[in-house]
């Protein structure tokens, strides 16, 4: 359907202002140990920049090839 885009399919890396924000609710941790990273600033403002350019490049195709065509 038009919510589960399959060409985005990473929670984190394909929507990462999402998964932060949960990630935040909840308090949860890393098992790996790279929690400084994920909340640095400089890091948070790069995946979203990828974020939106990934949508810019890839959504539409999937609306108008995927769910719009079927």
């Amino acid at each position: 359907n038009a919510e589960t885009d399959w060409l985005r399919p990473c929670p984190i890396r394909d929507h990462y202002a999402s998964a932060l924000e949960v990630v935040n609710r909840y308090q949860a941790k890393l098992i790996d140990g790279n929690d400084p990273v994920m909340n640095s600033k400089e890091y948070v403002n790069e995946m979203r920049e990828f974020n939106k350019d990934l949508e810019a490049k890839v959504g539409t195709f999937w609306r108008e090839e995927y769910i719009k065509n079927g």
